[in-house]
């Protein structure tokens, strides 16, 4: 005799949020951020250089190297 797979009853997934409330919590920590961390995050993800100018890909000049 075998036994019936037991089943589980799983929470249902939660909606994922939605883009206004991906907004709101990313400008909600940069906020909280110095203005040298703000700075520090936009050369870290390649939106500015460390002179503070647009990279290429954002409508800077291109590189001179």
């Amino acid at each position: 005799m075998t036994t019936p797979p037991t089943q589980t009853s799983e929470p249902p997934l939660a909606a994922a949020p939605s883009n206004e409330e991906i907004n709101a919590r990313v400008l909600a920590r940069i906020e909280k951020m110095s203005d040298a961390q703000v700075f520090e995050r936009f050369v870290q993800s390649g939106v500015l250089r460390q002179d503070g100018s647009l990279t290429p890909e954002y409508g800077g000049p291109p590189s001179t190297r």
